[in-house]
């Protein structure tokens, strides 16, 4: 079958896009013949249509809808990707929803997040998104999103997990820890999400200051790595920032508190990848509150690294009972200023159960490696092919 994957970006390191890239390797292993169709240039991109970029101004559904019919009249299945769902360019899902409406093509509504999510509200949003048309198969990527979709659409879906591509970690580039001037035995705590406000990264900080705190009576004791533990304590931003005001309280903050916290995505450029930041990390931060599935999880732990995190809803309703081991921040959380907060104690805790963990090679390993099998049975490629074998057929 030809098969697009539409979206308004792609290419990119957000969660759509990377969940895209998958979709496709996964879909032209079972022979089919897939494109990525997006508003963006892209190596990655194999079909742009500008008016879907989210910076376009084109707002005529009727000239939208023409393109895309003489865009993708051709393909067998078309999928929507968050277009009919987080309504970021409502032009365009209504434009989608026409052309669905008098094809014969059969559609897919692939929907990472919804409108009502961000807060949106408005009778265009529900009367149009998502759209309930025959040929229209419906996907939610967590079991949250499906009974809501239920509830206020009355449109049943399947749910269909963000996946990771193992193979990716498997042969990682070496070196940047040089690079960034981090020598063997310093303790470098990971956040490799983007750089917004609903990761929570301020936690990340509460939780490292605590760690070098209780670290400096074990200075010169051996790291699970063998290497002797230096005493120096560094948090390292992976991802890119897309709030460089929030970025501004993450820097006064954690220098407020003497953490050592360096932005290193940009050293990424050229002679890296982002999937190598991994290599630096000894422990993954993943303090986020609001996710819709949770790509930097599967991440760490395919890179096989320990990861301490915040029980989101998504987390606690459809990946906590995978069996995954992890160091937690709690489930609930309050506000001080523009800062998420959580109980002192949990702090504490946490600090304690991973500075245990860092200075025991068996039981770090043990960890890292239990949870690899755990996301290689249940979230790897093979796992995602296995459901679209099931759901294709019936379209």
């Amino acid at each position: 079958m030809k098969i697009a994957l539409v979206h308004y970006r792609a290419g990119l390191m957000d969660g759509v896009s990377l969940e895209m890239e998958k979709w496709k390797k996964t879909l032209e292993s079972m022979g089919n013949e897939v494109k990525i169709v997006a508003g963006n240039e892209s190596s990655k991109v194999d079909i742009m249509l500008p008016f879907l970029s989210l910076e376009s101004e084109e707002d005529d559904t009727d000239m939208i809808k023409r393109s895309l019919e003489k865009a993708l009249r051709n393909f067998d299945i078309v999928v929507v990707e968050n277009i009919w769902s987080i309504g970021a360019r409502i032009p365009v899902g209504i434009a989608f929803e026409a052309f669905a409406e008098g094809s014969e093509v059969n559609f897919i509504g692939h929907h990472h997040d919804f409108w009502w999510e961000r807060g949106k509200k408005g009778e265009v949003y529900e009367r149009h998104l998502p759209p309930d048309l025959p040929n229209i198969k419906h996907v939610v990527i967590n079991t949250i999103a499906q009974r809501e979709l239920k509830s206020r659409k009355g449109i049943d879906s399947v749910v269909v997990p963000n996946v990771i591509d193992l193979e990716v970690f498997e042969n990682l580039k070496q070196g940047l820890r040089e690079k960034l001037d981090i020598v063997e035995g310093d303790l470098v705590f990971l956040q490799a999400t983007r750089v917004v406000r609903r990761k929570a990264i301020e936690l990340a900080i509460d939780l490292v200051s605590r760690v070098v705190e209780k670290s400096k009576k074990i200075v010169g004791n051996r790291l699970y790595n063998g290497k002797r533990f230096s005493g120096r304590v560094i948090l390292a931003l992976g991802g890119m920032v897309e709030d460089w005001d929030y970025m501004e309280s993450l820097k006064d903050y954690a220098e407020k508190l003497g953490v050592d916290m360096r932005y290193v995505y940009p050293e990424l450029k050229d002679e890296y990848t982002f999937w190598d930041v991994y290599t630096i990390g000894d422990f993954i931060t993943y303090p986020s509150i609001l996710e819709g599935w949770g790509n930097q999880l599967l991440e760490a732990l395919a890179a096989k690294k320990p990861i301490v995190l915040f029980e989101y809803d998504v987390f606690r309703s459809d990946i906590k009972g995978s069996g995954i081991e992890y160091v937690s921040l709690g489930e609930k959380y309050t506000r001080d200023g523009w800062r998420v907060v959580v109980r002192d104690e949990i702090l504490d805790r946490a600090t304690d159960e991973i500075l245990k963990i860092v200075f025991d090679k068996n039981e770090y390993h043990r960890i890292v490696e239990h949870n690899y099998r755990v996301i290689k049975g249940a979230y790897s490629l093979s796992s995602l092919q296995k459901i679209l074998e099931k759901m294709l057929p019936r379209i």
